[in-house]
């Protein structure tokens, strides 16, 4: 049986842009690496027998064969009999918000308190220590979007992260990056006569739904009225602090002749 040893990279889409970025940052000026010797598997040169891959300040500068050139200082990595290929992306995941799906203290997939729920967000929480992570890192998934459970017409924000990291915050690439919609029957609060409440039917959850964006449209008018009325208020006081005379004018004070006159008046 063939031993093969699973190298991962990100090498496109969102995941590269957003994880070599943070990379770049981190990394010493001077820091090369070099994966040399195995298979690689390409999005764009295709399969690559005995491949070269270059990386500095964690972006990949060079891809190619045996004869890429190496440079004298970098760290290299030998692949040799190992494949390389690029990092899966989990476009839909709940890691981070559950262990042990049996055991509800341990899964934060879905606030059920409401089935609109736009302003909840993934990334509150986003639990960086999971063991599932490592099981999905060694599997070749590099990044994930983290979404809530399906069970809420507007369940909250998904988050996109890299699946290495020490903490949540190194991580978590784009706190927000989507809002998902679901609306099928698993929305419907009728699984039980007891239980049951609005919305029971698709009629209910369509009409809780037009209301959700009614409410969206009516908030987003009164802040951009509210900014206005603001910008307005700002530029009176503007014109006001111009036309008022500054402290200390002849037009603010009385006048020495005005003040020494009444002084005579009144010693005669």
């Amino acid at each position: 049986m063939l031993k093969k040893i699973l190298l991962t990279l990100s090498l496109f889409s969102m995941a590269a842009t957003v994880s070599l970025a943070q990379a770049e940052k981190k990394a010493a000026p001077s820091e090369i690496t070099v994966i040399r010797g195995g298979k690689l598997l390409t999005v764009s040169h295709g399969v690559i027998e005995n491949g070269v891959i270059v990386m500095q300040n964690g972006k990949i500068t060079a891809i190619g064969g045996a004869n890429t050139a190496i440079p004298k200082s970098a760290k290299i990595i030998d692949a040799t009999g190992m494949t390389v290929y690029p990092g899966l992306i989990d476009s839909e995941t709940h890691l981070g918000l559950t262990e042990i799906s049996a055991d509800r203290m341990t899964n934060d997939t879905l606030e059920n308190s409401d089935e609109i729920m736009p302003h909840m967000h993934v990334y509150d929480a986003f639990h960086a220590e999971t063991a599932l992570i490592p099981v999905a890192r060694i599997n070749g998934i590099t990044n994930a979007i983290v979404a809530p459970a399906n069970g809420d017409t507007l369940p909250g924000q998904d988050s996109f992260i890299q699946l290495a990291g020490k903490s949540a915050e190194e991580m978590i690439l784009v706190r927000d990056i989507a809002m998902p919609m679901n609306f099928t029957g698993a929305q419907r609060r009728n699984q039980s006569f007891e239980t049951a409440k609005y919305p029971f039917t698709r009629m209910g959850m369509a009409a809780q739904l037009r209301q959700a964006f009614i409410d969206a449209q009516d908030y987003d008018q009164k802040m951009v009225a509210y900014e206005k009325k603001k910008s307005g208020d700002a530029e009176k006081g503007r014109r006001s602090s111009k036309a008022r005379p500054e402290a200390g004018s002849a037009a603010a004070l009385p006048s020495r002749a005005a003040a020494g006159g009444a002084g005579c008046r009144g010693s005669q």
